[in-house]
């Protein structure tokens, strides 16, 4: 028996604005859970450290590139 392919992927870009930021901050989180699981620290410095990173990297893509230069790619099931 064969497993069906999933349908389509229908991708978009388009600007990020503050509304993502929550999405945003916990992607970020999350590619840095298994670095910070090393060291040992309680939850609560683990999120002091990772706001003050993401904030400086979200400041740091906001001065570097345009508002269309940092686009969040949008992607929906496209009906078989």
């Amino acid at each position: 028996m064969t497993t069906p392919a999933p349908p389509p992927l229908a991708t978009h870009l388009r600007p990020v604005t503050r509304e993502d930021d929550a999405f945003l901050f916990t992607l970020y989180a999350s590619t840095r859970a298994r670095e910070l699981a090393a060291w040992g620290w309680s939850p609560a410095q683990q999120d002091v450290f990772l706001r003050v990173q993401y904030q400086a990297q979200s400041r740091h893509y906001a001065a570097r590139y345009p508002a269309e230069g940092h686009p969040l790619i949008e992607g929906r099931a496209s009906a078989p």
